[in-house]
């Protein structure tokens, strides 16, 4: 059988996403197995982590809506990000859908699958424009203290805000 470009991708996507379940069940396992003259300092840090439940929903959902192979390794990101700034993971999630057709359709030089200020700005990274985006969605000036339908329909339109929710309602 030959690879072609979409048989590569997939395999892409399946080892990230293997890669990305298997830290998910080693942080489970070595959450549970309690050794002795061993204390939770002792283990590294990766294996600290808690586990959570919404790593497996965006995949799920980002394999269903068929995200840039790329794009899986910002899912920690994305759930840390949104904690710190009182927002939902998903709700950065979909803007990138939105924006981005989950990353495949954007200019890659910006580092911006979100779509801020409508293509006009670059970020030093995709990690930096997380970064940048939760925390203006959590409590930039135009966003503070609105509910989500407003900090949408600031960042585009109404239209837009219903288009992001019907995909938020979609994570599950």
């Amino acid at each position: 059988m030959e690879d072609t470009p979409e048989r590569l991708q997939a395999a892409r996507r399946f080892s990230l996403k293997s890669l990305l379940l298997s830290l998910f069940v080693l942080s489970s396992v070595f959450s549970v197995v309690v050794r002795p003259h061993h204390t939770q300092a002792d283990t590294p840090p990766l294996l600290q982590m808690p586990v959570d439940g919404r790593i497996a929903q965006l995949t799920a959902y980002m394999d269903k809506a068929k995200f840039a192979p790329d794009q899986y390794q910002y899912i920690p990101q994305f759930i840390t990000d949104a904690d710190n700034n009182s927002i939902p993971p998903t709700l950065l999630v979909c803007i990138e859908v939105a924006e981005s057709s989950g990353g495949k359709r954007y200019i890659r030089d910006t580092h911006n699958p979100f779509g801020w200020a409508s293509d006009r700005v670059s970020f030093s990274s995709e990690s930096a424009a997380i970064d940048f985006i939760s925390n203006q969605l959590g409590s930039g000036r135009y966003y503070k203290g609105k509910s989500i339908t407003g900090k949408l329909t600031a960042y585009n339109s109404a239209a837009y805000a219903v288009r992001v929710q019907n995909c938020m309602s979609q994570i599950k």
